[in-house]
């Protein structure tokens, strides 16, 4: 979920979690008369995104899990590859530190598991 400041005219500050900045307004209990008194919500970083992670090997999907995380690196890292079939990619993946050192993009991620035979699908919901 993504997390947004919400500034009221009289100065009070607030965070709420939300979709949207309207489901945010929501989830603290406020609805659509509150607006008149809202000055301005902002979005900050850091908060959660969807995905959905998939690993194909020769065509095969291995498993397609939703996960809540900031990043896709993050995503992929908490991706359970021990539902996987094969021991061979349990052994590959079991040491999932070399994902630390990439870079947060979705083809850098999917270019390292190209070179372990495998192919990674991430969409963002």
């Amino acid at each position: 979920m993504k997390k947004f400041k919400i500034v009221w005219r009289h100065g009070v500050e607030e965070i709420g979690e939300g979709e949207t900045r309207a489901q945010a307004l929501n989830n603290l209990g406020y609805g659509a008369g509150a607006l008149a008194a809202l000055d301005y919500i902002e979005e900050l970083p850091g908060g959660t995104r969807k995905f959905a992670v998939a690993i194909v090997n020769h065509y095969k999907e291995l498993g397609l899990e939703i996960i809540e995380a900031p990043t896709i690196r993050e995503a992929v890292q908490k991706y359970s590859f021990y539902n996987m079939e094969t021991e061979l990619v349990e052994e590959q993946i079991e040491h999932r530190k070399w994902l630390d050192s990439l870079e947060d993009d979705l083809y850098s991620i999917q270019q390292a598991f190209y070179k372990i035979d495998l192919d990674l699908e991430v969409k963002e919901l």
